[in-house]
């Protein structure tokens, strides 16, 4: 599979393909990182940061990350760049090539693999999604089912990975599943535990807000 360089921002999330979120940033080696993406395609590779309260965590970098698109991107006086990112594809390093003054890696794109996704797995999903958003949150209708209700396979796996409020480690370990089967039979069960657990001892609404459809 073809190769190609990329700057890469390392950020304390996942990012899924489809999903749009807007960040910013401040200083001088993340706003030369930013417009090394605006010049070179308004590409920008996504990597989960590794959290350094976990020393464990810290012996290996992540390598599989999310390509997006940049755009909206805004200077202010300076003092900050705000901009906008929408997941587009996931991607693997296969070579940090620089580390200063931002990260630079040799990437390839992960294609899809496996099987297509079953309507019965599909409809299962979402019934599990809407009940758990509905012990969650109280939500039982509005854009996010309709979305889901519109979606299939590849993308209902990366809606499911966005919304369920779970630790960015679990998030990352459902981004590198590499069948969307198999990650939408990961998250079914996910969501049918975590239903059942807040059904029985509800904790707060969503503390970390919802990111916006493509």
């Amino acid at each position: 599979m073809a190769t190609f360089q990329l700057p890469i921002y390392r950020v304390p999330a996942v990012i899924f393909p489809g999903i749009s979120v807007p960040m910013f940033v401040r200083w001088p080696n993340q706003r030369a990182m930013l417009q090394d993406a605006l010049q070179t395609g308004k590409k920008l590779g996504l990597l989960l940061a590794q959290d350094p309260s976990n020393p464990a965590a810290m012996t290996e970098p992540v390598r599989v990350g999310t390509l997006t698109g940049v755009t909206d991107v805004q200077d202010w006086q300076g003092r900050w760049m705000s901009f906008s990112v929408t997941g587009e594809s996931r991607f693997r390093v296969v070579e940090f090539v620089q580390e200063e003054p931002y990260v630079k890696a040799l990437v390839e794109l992960i294609a899809d693999e496996g099987p297509g996704v079953s309507a019965a797995l599909t409809e299962q999903v979402r019934q599990a999604f809407f009940a758990y958003l509905e012990a969650r949150s109280g939500l039982t209708g509005g854009w996010l089912h309709e979305w889901c209700r519109q979606s299939e396979g590849p993308t209902l796996s990366y809606i499911m990975g966005s919304y369920m409020d779970a630790l960015p480690s679990v998030k990352q370990s459902l981004l590198e599943i590499p069948e969307h089967v198999r990650r939408l039979e990961r998250e079914l069960e996910m969501l049918t535990e975590e239903t059942s657990m807040l059904r029985q001892s509800p904790r707060p609404r969503f503390r970390y807000g919802l990111p916006s459809p493509n």
